[in-house]
């Protein structure tokens, strides 16, 4: 039977040392950096990490503790395995959903913040870092025009202003002009929309498909972008630009596809 204090010393190397020890230090970046290596090796021109596979929910109801400790290198591998097919915001083939991409200084902050926990709930224990929450607040109301000193964190993004685009596709003969309004509001054009609803989703379909084999860009389809007058959703097809590596040639892809897709379609 292993010592006990022999188990607390293997233990222990699974943490970051609370007293500077430059050689545990050194190993406790290593294993960063190695993770960071193992995310890298499953980047591709494709805007998700590696392979999508379809998720098996009856083996992870299968799952048990392991009957031995895991190294430090296992369990990273084990970790780095789920995020295989996890999309990837700041690709700039990913236009999806309001989901902006983390900067490097974003990071850094959220592993400092990993690494020490600091409760922000109480400043007795988040200390200077209950600052850092009172000064985000503060910017973000004088943003606004608010007072900083009685503001809250509630902020409300009314018109929906940004990069983000709704659009429907049409098959030719239809006055794309006109057609927005007479599905809204004419219960006479309840077939057409429910018609253009499926069109709308084969196309998505498509660019969807060619985005995944590496062709194209991700977009995003919403079933229910507005209800119209008398209660049908109006499916629609979505582009969110929020990386900063995304470019003119990336926006006129979706373009391309969609276009593509209803060559596709209509053949």
């Amino acid at each position: 039977m292993v010592p006990y204090r022999d188990k607390l010393d293997k233990i222990r190397l699974a943490f970051p040392q609370p007293v500077s020890d430059r050689v545990h230090d050194s190993y406790f970046v290593h294993s960063i950096m190695r993770a960071l290596d193992l995310v890298d090796s499953l980047k591709s021109e494709v805007p998700v990490l590696g392979p999508r596979q379809p998720l098996d929910y009856g083996a992870a109801e299968r799952a048990r503790l392991p009957d031995r400790m895991s190294s430090v290198e296992e369990v990273t591998s084990y970790l780095v395995s789920y995020f295989e097919g996890l999309t990837i915001w700041g690709h700039p083939r990913t236009q999806i959903n309001v989901v902006p991409p983390p900067s490097i200084s974003s990071l850094i902050a959220t592993l400092l913040t990993g690494l020490y926990n600091p409760n922000l709930a109480w400043d007795e224990y988040s200390h200077k870092l209950a600052l850092a929450e009172a000064e985000a607040v503060a910017i973000s109301a004088a943003l606004m025009g608010y007072d900083p000193a009685h503001a809250s964190t509630c902020v409300l993004n009314r018109d929906n202003f940004g990069t983000v685009t709704l659009f429907r596709a049409y098959p030719d003969g239809v006055d794309t002009f006109s057609i927005k309004d007479q599905e809204m509001t004419n219960e006479a054009f309840r077939d057409a929309l429910l018609r253009h609803n499926a069109y709308n989703r084969k196309i998505y379909d498509y660019v969807h498909a060619e985005a995944m084999a590496g062709r194209g860009v991700v977009i995003s389809l919403t079933d229910s972008y507005r209800e119209s007058s008398y209660g049908e959703p109006v499916t629609a097809l979505k582009s969110f630009i929020l990386s900063p590596f995304t470019d003119e040639a990336n926006v006129e892809a979706v373009v391309e596809k969609v276009l593509e897709a209803r060559a596709k379609i209509s053949s």
